[in-house]
């Protein structure tokens, strides 16, 4: 399965209690900025480095959620670029680490819409290298991410990944660009209406993901520029 190309702006840890608990708050920083540039630049050993802080900072505490979920975010990120056969098993752990960072959060949280999300993506990608388990992923990936948007319909990165979800899926599922592009328009108003004020805002996508454009933008032709069966086919990688 193709993944589509989103520029990342990371999600940030919550406030430790007490600053002695919490990770070293320059390591945070740079985890977040090599997860920011490993997402936008598909930059494998960036994202695998970021994957490994936030996977050690899930271990100190405070922000623990929070660094579950960024650390599966990495996974899902980078293992569309392990190319070839022989990258299959690393891909294949990436993804069950990237789980096992979402059923960490879950527990944490069970109602943790975007961990569920996480979750059922990681999900979809895993049919790929397990396809005997298609009877099981494939329900278990669908079931979450609907769950995510019924637990929060208006967060824009849940909907933007059922929407990568849909533009992936066979046909015969009801998958393909056509029906992606309803939720691919759905999920660029709402990245617009929850643009963060501030670097510290709770996102882990940006405001205005690669393939939508602000709505002001306007092409040559003088309308504005939305998201297309064409535009949403060559946004994915």
């Amino acid at each position: 399965m193709r993944i589509l190309m989103l520029p990342v702006l990371a999600l940030v840890l919550a406030h430790a209690a007490h600053a002695g608990e919490a990770p070293d708050a320059a390591a945070k920083a740079a985890a977040w900025r090599d997860l920011a540039a490993g997402v936008n630049r598909a930059d494998l050993p960036t994202l695998l480095r970021a994957k490994d802080q936030f996977a050690m900072f899930a271990d100190s505490g405070p922000g623990a959620p929070a660094a579950h979920r960024a650390a599966a975010l990495a996974a899902w990120r980078a293992v569309p670029l392990l190319q070839g056969d022989a990258a299959r098993p690393q891909a294949r752990a990436l993804l069950e680490e990237g789980l096992t960072h979402c059923d960490a959060a879950l527990t944490a949280n069970p109602r943790d819409a975007e961990a569920l999300a996480l979750e059922g993506s990681l999900q979809a990608l895993l049919l790929g290298y397990v396809p005997e388990r298609t009877m099981e992923l494939g329900p278990e990936s669908k079931s979450n991410l609907s769950k995510a948007a019924t637990l929060a319909p208006k967060d824009p990165r849940i909907r933007l990944l059922n929407a990568i979800y849909t533009l992936h899926a066979p046909e015969f599922f009801g998958g393909g660009a056509e029906p992606a592009l309803p939720e691919l328009e759905a999920a660029a108003a709402l990245f617009d209406a929850d643009a963060p004020g501030d670097s510290t805002a709770p996102a882990w996508a940006s405001p205005r993901p690669g393939w939508a454009a602000p709505p002001k933008r306007r092409s040559g032709t003088g309308r504005p520029w939305r998201p297309t069966r064409r535009t949403a086919g060559r946004a994915s990688c």
